[in-house]
């Protein structure tokens, strides 16, 4: 199914030239038509897709998922006032559960944009990870291994910490991961991938391979035992 056509395409490039509040209400119709309701559509059928293909109780709606088109500029040098692309975090709650390990999607005019894993987190689940890493080291270094991770991702980023405290600093060595405070990963594809027909089977095989990071992850950040399960 083609979910996005070249107008999609067609409208990011324009509102980079006149990112401005005049112009995109003139074309809101553009918009709406275009770049909104066929990516709720899209996020919708990536949902399900999750739940057929990978996790039978995911369940997430499109409006939960979606982040605004328009910027905060509260605190931003550059006023802008409007992303020029569409994203959506793919993890149960959504927006409101951006600390938990998931998948990212972001479509723009120039490019498609598929990563995951835990970008926001907070003291004590980073602290249950690196825990987590210290015994299990080996285990998250053969899943960053594996030839389609790195195929797809290339490899784990985030920002780092220069020091921990003296209980994890003594295990730095043989697991320098620990030193990380943020665990994601991410790829750019090109805008063709957007208006393709096979754009959500591509999608749906870029998150499959990246189902086992994201679950040690969870397991790391927020251990099972802890909640009886």
């Amino acid at each position: 199914m083609q979910y996005f056509k070249d107008d999609f395409l067609n409208f990011f490039y324009l509102l980079s030239q006149n990112n401005n509040r005049d112009w995109f209400n003139q074309n809101r119709k553009m918009y709406e038509q275009e770049v909104r309701e066929p990516f709720k559509v899209f996020v919708a059928d990536l949902v399900k897709a999750i739940r057929d293909e990978m996790d039978p109780n995911f369940e997430l709606l499109p409006k939960d998922a979606i982040f605004r088109i328009n910027r905060d500029i509260r605190f931003s040098k550059d006023k802008t006032p409007y992303k020029e692309h569409v994203g959506a975090i793919i993890t149960p709650g959504g927006r409101k559960a951006k600390e938990m390990p998931g998948h990212y999607i972001q479509l723009s005019g120039g490019s498609l944009v598929i990563g995951g894993g835990a970008y926001f987190m907070e003291k004590e689940p980073l602290y249950n990870l690196r825990k987590h890493l210290i015994a299990n080291g080996k285990e998250f270094d053969s899943l960053l291994a594996e030839k389609d991770f790195k195929k797809k991702y290339g490899e784990i980023m985030g920002k780092k910490n220069k020091r921990l405290p003296k209980e994890l600093m003594t295990h730095v060595a043989q697991n320098p991961w620990i030193l990380n405070k943020q665990f994601f990963y991410m790829t750019e594809l090109p805008p063709k991938k957007i208006v393709s027909k096979k754009l959500l089977p591509l999608v749906i095989d870029y998150f499959k391979v990246a189902r086992p990071i994201n679950q040690f992850l969870k397991n790391g950040m927020h251990p099972p035992e802890r909640y009886g399960t």
